[in-house]
């Protein structure tokens, strides 16, 4: 039969599945993931019947059998008589026997090797199941042997019948077969499509099998197989066999789905586009009739059950217009919370979403998402765990009962609250942009001051000192001038509290602090300038405005700290006569250290700052006077120095 399907078509669905002896579903083969049961040909509708009835069977190996036939010298199941395998069967008891063709292990597994496998087919079903929500374990009745082209004489087995079933480990080790009520039982469509396209030959007996009291007919099936082929003459047989085999059929599905709506699909704008001119640029009706539609204004009024950046709300957008894109991105940047926008927002516009996903873990976290902003209810699951019917009637009743009673007040709140957040969050960039009289901005200046770093520096000749020595005091007071304009401009601030450890830093690393009522800036300014003041210029200066780094501080007095003081029995560690020893020292050094201290009093200049040379504190008070700061203190201080030094004169 030939495909009318275009070439470009006809290469996908090639590469998706294939019809030959490389496809399990036409060539089982004789590997692990397949095991022969011990069953005759009469016990495979039994089988069928019984797991349709719920029954669970218990799988054995093959040397497992009961110590009755082993008294008989019957080691294996696969040499008991029919009526033994049937009456076994009826205790619930299934044997399994593959034979190995390796040529290490040729012949019939031990029972270790069986339970190993029998384990490992198990876990893999699970794992299928559970990442693609599909069961890829099956069992198969009846087979269609047919002759491999390669290899004279070589014979390929397609099961007929596929029945879907689980495997159950128990804690002791034992294993338990079930049937999978999830799905369906079918027969091989692999092998209805490969019978129609080699020899033309359709049997509608297997297409659409009969139905008996359990399940379908299986006795009926193979006998109408063995019928057809026998009437045509071919080179083919049916065998009654059972076994149990791992086969994905997810392939074949998407293959049998391409191969039966092919028409309908390429009907498609983007498929159309993809098979026939995949060379040239796709123009999307939805983005032509929807210019503009993606402005800022609109992206700012879309709302969205869960909070989406810009790029993302274009994505929603472009969801509801119905335009065909690619949204890409990798993990953790919002994919999931983007489709569940998407879906949201074409619900409310009237539409029908299918989401499809690789995994179940995908599909599941969209549907946590849903049922979060209450959409849970409108969706319905076909996952693998949710495609039962009484799972689905369940779901289409909760949709169809859902009545919502939207809350507008509480709408219009929620939106004004939107509204104003979005306006504090805007003021930001706002201000930090805005520009000044000077047409520099925040941003702006701070680019620049990182441009210029610390600034040029100015380099005074030295010819020009020597030359004309009076111009440095003339230098030296216009930068005195300018320092009080500079600060002038900056943003003033109070800091309470004493003198600011700021100022204390700041004397440390040789930047100084500006004193607008003493006028004076110096390395020495911050700490010293403190010491170097007598105590009534001192009490001034922790009151005075001080300038530095381009803000004003106005300290205050600090006040004293009240700490209780601890009773003397309350000396953790100390020994009572220590102390009374140390403290009777002191009070006898008391004397000489007062006398010590009036020597060096009268030694050091007044307003001299400790360690400092004789003179320096009369020469920085003078200064203080001549910028105008503390005159009647200033005064005081130098009329005192000036007896001090006519004195020692």
């Amino acid at each position: 039969m030939v495909d009318a399907h275009p070439p470009r078509y006809r290469t996908w669905k090639s590469s998706l599945f294939t019809l030959n002896a490389r496809n399990a579903l036409l060539n089982l083969g004789s590997g692990p993931s397949v095991q022969p049961l011990v069953l005759p040909p009469s016990g495979l509708g039994e089988l069928e019947d019984r797991l349709n009835q719920d029954v669970e069977f218990e799988l054995l190996s093959g040397y497992s059998i009961p110590e009755v036939y082993r008294a008989r010298e019957i080691y294996n199941a696969a040499v008991l008589e029919s009526d033994d395998v049937l009456r076994l069967l009826g205790d619930r008891r299934l044997y399994v026997q593959r034979i190995s063709q390796a040529r290490s292990s040729a012949g019939p597994i031990s029972t270790t090797k069986f339970a190993s496998e029998i384990r490992s087919m198990a876990r893999r079903a699970k794992e299928a199941h559970d990442e693609r929500g599909m069961n890829p374990l099956f069992l198969c009745l009846g087979a269609l042997r047919w002759p491999l082209k390669d290899r004279s004489g070589a014979l390929a087995s397609a099961p007929l019948i596929l029945v879907p079933v689980k495997i159950a480990v128990r804690r002791g080790g034992g294993f338990v077969l079930s049937l999978d009520t999830s799905a369906q039982t079918t027969p091989n469509a692999a092998l209805i499509e490969w019978l129609r396209r080699e020899y033309d030959l359709v049997i509608p007996s297997l297409s659409e099998p009969a139905a008996d009291r359990a399940g379908i007919d299986v006795d009926a099936v193979l006998a109408d197989v063995r019928n057809a082929i026998a009437a045509r003459g071919l080179a083919l047989d049916v065998a009654s066999t059972a076994s149990l085999a791992l086969l994905d059929l997810a392939a074949f599905r998407m293959w049998q789905d391409l191969n039966i709506h092919g028409d309908a699909f390429l009907r498609h704008p983007l498929v159309d586009h993809l098979v026939h001119t995949p060379t040239e640029a796709f123009a999307d009706a939805a983005v032509m009739a929807s210019v503009d539609a993606d402005t800022d204004s609109q992206l700012d009024a879309l709302i969205t059950p869960i909070p989406a950046d810009a790029t993302q709300k274009r994505a929603v957008v472009w969801a509801r217009e119905g335009r065909s894109f690619v949204l890409q991105g990798p993990p953790g940047t919002g994919k999931s919370q983007t489709i569940t926008n998407m879906i949201a927002e074409c619900l409310l516009a009237g539409r029908k979403v299918l989401f499809v996903a690789e995994k179940g873990t995908a599909l599941s976290v969209v549907q946590r998402r849903l049922d979060a902003v209450g959409l849970g209810p409108f969706t319905l699951n076909l996952h693998h765990d949710g495609s039962t019917a009484t799972q689905v009637r369940a779901q289409l009743k909760a949709a169809l009962t859902t009545r919502v009673a939207p809350d507008p007040a509480a709408m219009e709140s929620a939106q004004r609250k939107l509204r104003n957040a979005r306006y504090e969050l805007g003021e930001f960039p706002e201000k930090l942009h805005r520009r000044n009289a000077a047409g520099l901005s925040a941003y702006s200046a701070r680019d620049n001051l990182l441009v210029l770093g610390d600034g040029p520096a100015v380099e005074v000749p030295r010819d020009l000192i020597a030359a004309r020595a009076e111009l440095v005091g003339e230098v030296r007071d216009a930068l005195t001038r300018l320092q009080p304009l500079a600060g002038a401009a900056a943003h003033e601030s109070v800091i309470r509290g004493g003198w600011p450890a700021a100022h204390r830093r700041r004397a440390r690393r040789g930047k100084g602090v500006l004193c607008r009522t003493h006028g004076c800036r110096s390395s020495a300014v911050g700490q010293d300038h403190y010491r170097a003041a007598p105590r009534p210029a001192r009490r001034h200066q922790r009151t005075c405005t001080v300038r530095t780094a381009g803000r004003t501080v106005e300290p205050r007095p600090a006040e004293r700290r009240r700490t209780p003081r601890r009773p003397r029995d309350a000396l953790v560690g100390r020994n009572l006569d220590c102390h009374r020893r140390c403290r009777e020292r002191r009070a006898r050094m008391a004397p000489l250290a007062a006398r010590l201290r009036t020597r060096r009093a009268r030694d050091r200049p007044p307003g001299c700052r400790r360690g400092a040379p004789a003179g320096e504190g009369v020469e920085h008070l003078r200064a203080l006077e001549a910028t105008g700061g503390c005159r009647a203190t200033a005064s005081a201080v130098r009329a005192r120095s000036g007896r001090t030094d006519s004195g020692r004169r």
